[in-house]
């Protein structure tokens, strides 16, 4: 995610590493509203607690725009996980 963006400078100060992934279908979330954004955030276990309360800032200011953040986990580290398969 760029820097110049705004989500991202509310939370750079906590994750480690920021994916952006394809948006669920609404189907597939089980929400009737349209995913826009789907990350995934890799932190420290200690930045926790910062991430939350930086998230749930986050998602005060962007009730107005009619925005909804939504989160889940902590999940495991798959979507940084990377496969080399050896071929040889």
């Amino acid at each position: 995610l760029p820097k110049r963006n705004s989500l991202y400078r509310v939370f750079q100060d906590s994750i480690l590493e920021f994916k952006l992934n394809k948006p669920h279908s609404k189907e597939l979330s089980g929400s009737e509203l349209e995913m826009v954004l789907n990350a995934a955030v890799l932190l420290k276990k200690e930045q926790l607690t910062a991430f939350e309360q930086q998230f749930d800032q986050a998602q005060q200011l962007l009730e107005s725009s009619g925005l909804i953040l939504a989160r889940t986990g902590p999940w495991s580290p798959y979507h940084f996980a990377t496969l080399t398969l050896d071929r040889s």
